[in-house]
């Protein structure tokens, strides 16, 4: 690998870290914002989607530059084609927390479900957990560590069923709530949906470092391990 091209990649990792992290960040605050009913701090994360999106497209530009210009062999074409794929779900998994901020603003009122609130809050902290640990593994270019945190996505998976399920009594014991838990059941769904983007960036990892492409989504492979 030659030098301009190490350097290269170096700024690559440093733009995919960056704004992963400010992905999970985003996960976090549209999470809050939601808890709290804060419309403020919704619309804030609405308005900085802006710069994810921007962040995805500048790591394509510069990693098309590099593929056009250097045309990097083996380990380099796998770490620069990495930052095109997993920052893709980067910026669909900050596309969701947006829904999640919107999902705020359609809030009927501000009462909550402290219960419900409480499990998507494990659930929400979960799943930055998994996507922080995700670009572990990236940066230290670690093929198990990213396979355990695919893994760890039944747990999410079964979150989301148990919540569900508790959504539906509550339901069931109050139908005058189903707006409200309609809205609950939205961003669980979308929590959900992140992990599995999170599982997505996983396998990206994994390629970058060994040169495969494989499937890690345990609840896709095996639905049964996830819904009992």
């Amino acid at each position: 690998m030659t030098a301009r091209t190490t350097q290269a990649i170096r700024h690559l990792t440093a733009g995919f870290t960056g704004m992963g992290m400010a992905v999970s960040e985003q996960i976090y605050q549209a999470t809050t914002a939601f808890a709290r009913h804060d419309q403020d701090r919704a619309r804030q994360v609405i308005e900085a989607d802006g710069a994810i999106n921007e962040s995805e497209l500048r790591l394509a530009r510069r990693s098309l530059r590099v593929l056009a210009l250097q045309q990097p062999q083996a380990s380099a074409f796998r770490a620069v084609m990495t930052v095109v794929k997993a920052s893709v779900d980067l910026e669909q998994i900050g596309d969701n927390a947006v829904a999640i901020a919107r999902e705020t603003l359609l809030l009927p009122t501000a009462t909550g479900l402290p219960s419900v609130a409480e499990l998507l809050g494990q659930m929400t902290l979960a799943i930055q957990t998994m996507l922080e640990q995700g670009l572990d593994a990236y940066l230290r270019q670690e093929p198990d560590l990213a396979r355990q945190v695919a893994e760890s996505d039944l747990t999410i998976d079964r979150d989301f069923v148990r919540l569900r399920h508790h959504l539906i009594r509550e339901l069931g014991a109050d139908p005058k709530l189903a707006a409200i838990i309609t809205s609950y059941l939205v961003v669980a769904r979308l929590l959900e949906h992140i992990g599995d983007h999170v599982v997505n960036v996983t396998e990206w990892v994994v390629y970058g470092a060994t040169g495969q492409l494989v499937e890690l989504n345990p609840g896709k492979l095996d639905r049964r391990r996830v819904t009992g």
